[in-house]
């Protein structure tokens, strides 16, 4: 198992905790998240496959930091190099 190492994890844990307590952070995120997807949804990527690449980095980044199953060794290298090549617009 492969969790975030703890100065990170406090750090990101204060992030969520930010998050759900303070609505204007919430807000924050939320705008910034919309950019991020409108500029991928505008370039060379296929709409569908900007929002599975997003939800799946967003997965992965949750199963790093709270250490639930996230891929290690080969499979990992695997995972990213799908997600890299998806978020390529390449489809292998």
């Amino acid at each position: 198992m492969r969790a975030a190492p703890p100065q990170v994890a406090a750090s990101e844990f204060g992030l969520i905790a930010a998050l759900i307590e303070d609505p204007q952070v919430l807000e924050v995120a939320r705008e910034r998240h919309a950019t991020w997807m409108a500029r991928m949804k505008a370039g060379d990527l296929d709409p569908t496959d900007a929002w599975i690449v997003r939800l799946a980095a967003d997965g992965l980044w949750y199963a790093d930091l709270l250490g639930i199953a996230p891929p290690d060794g080969e499979e990992r290298r695997q995972v990213l190099t799908r997600l890299m090549a998806l978020a390529g617009g390449r489809e292998r």
